[in-house]
């Protein structure tokens, strides 16, 4: 079991910096209902990783946590650059740059805190005796 180190909490506060500017910039804009519920589903399941990632740094939530970043920058780089399903709709604007970026930031912040070296806890021998 993995316990939370400096940047997989920097990692989770990016994560959840991501998904509130996502929402929050549709929020601004007319959208359609689909979209904003789609949106705030992966927001609210984004932010309930960011916190387990905050509290426990576990496997799993490292596993999530890159899985929520990699579909919200995917996401909204299709969203920007292909435009919705409906059509149109093609912005590039400050928002989704935002968005992006702090996804990838993420990202990196996971790569490199998995490949950080952790001494193991010495509290009891490798073997039953």
């Amino acid at each position: 079991m993995r316990t939370t180190t400096t940047l997989s909490r920097l990692a989770a506060a990016g994560l959840a910096a991501a998904l509130l500017l996502a929402a929050g910039s549709l929020s601004r804009e007319t959208a359609p209902a689909y979209l904003v519920l789609l949106v705030g589903a992966v927001a609210a399941v984004g932010l309930l990783v960011a916190g387990r990632l905050w509290c426990r740094g576990c496997y799993g939530s490292r596993a999530a946590a890159t899985l929520v970043a990699t579909s919200v920058a995917a996401g909204q780089v299709l969203g920007a650059s292909v435009g919705g399903p409906t059509g149109g709709d093609f912005r590039w604007g400050p928002a989704a740059a935002g968005v992006v970026a702090l996804a990838i930031v993420t990202l990196l912040l996971l790569a490199v805190d998995s490949r950080a070296v952790r001494t193991p806890v010495a509290d009891r021998p490798p073997y039953a005796l």
